[in-house]
């Protein structure tokens, strides 16, 4: 296995890790089915809360409006000289609800510890499951870094001559064009040598004796 893995370029090592790769582990517990059914339990329970907080909420309302409605049947029916059935329906339900929220209260609070234990549980379990994988991916992300160096460096080291070899043709070309412009201005001064030699020729030297015998 491992000598197939020196053979494997970077793309093909960064392949072979997704594929390794498992889910995440806070993903995985979410679909456990203890912690699914403890988190309905306790959605259920807050639920239950929820709506009995509303109705003893209801009932605290309607009581006090009744009683800031009859003042003097309220006085009445607290002095026990007459009892009203309507207020003490709604004292009744008051404290039926009231009684409820506080018991409610306390079952959602321990459905939430229940949850968050299993929850651990259930993460322990999963990590300690996927510990060997993830030590093999860890070896493996350690030989991808390691192989995508060596691969830059090797493209690196491909591209040197390329580049070490544009310089010296840029100066080999700039010399020839010097050259070529030189020529025309060496071809001129060439073209009059030969004419100022030409007519020095032309003029052919007399010799001294006939420069005497013209004097007589």
């Amino acid at each position: 296995m491992e000598q197939k893995l020196e053979h494997l370029t970077s793309s093909e090592l960064r392949a072979l890790i997704a594929e390794l790769r498992p889910l995440e582990v806070c993903d995985l517990v979410e679909r456990e089915h203890q912690v699914l059914a403890a988190r309905q339990m306790l959605d259920s329970l807050s639920e239950q809360l929820r709506h009995a907080k509303t109705e003893a909420k209801a009932a605290h309302r309607q009581l006090c409006n009744w009683r800031l409605s009859h003042p003097f049947r309220t006085r009445l029916h607290y002095l026990g000289w007459m009892p009203s059935r309507f207020l003490a329906e709604r004292e009744s339900s008051k404290s039926a609800a009231e009684t409820e929220v506080l018991q409610l209260t306390e079952r959602v609070y321990l459905a939430a510890e229940h949850l968050k234990k299993i929850e651990g549980e259930a993460e322990a379990r999963i990590q300690l499951e996927q510990a060997p994988v993830r030590e093999r991916i860890a070896e493996l992300e350690y030989l991808w870094q390691k192989r995508a160096a060596q691969e830059q460096m090797e493209r690196k080291q491909t591209q040197e001559p390329a580049s070490s070899l544009s310089p010296f043709m840029a100066h080999k070309l700039k010399r020839e064009m010097k050259t070529q412009d030189l020529h025309p201005a060496e071809a001129g001064r060439t073209s009059a040598d030969s004419s100022h030699n030409t007519g020095t020729a032309g003029t052919v030297a007399k010799p001294r004796g006939f420069w005497k015998v013209a004097s007589r």
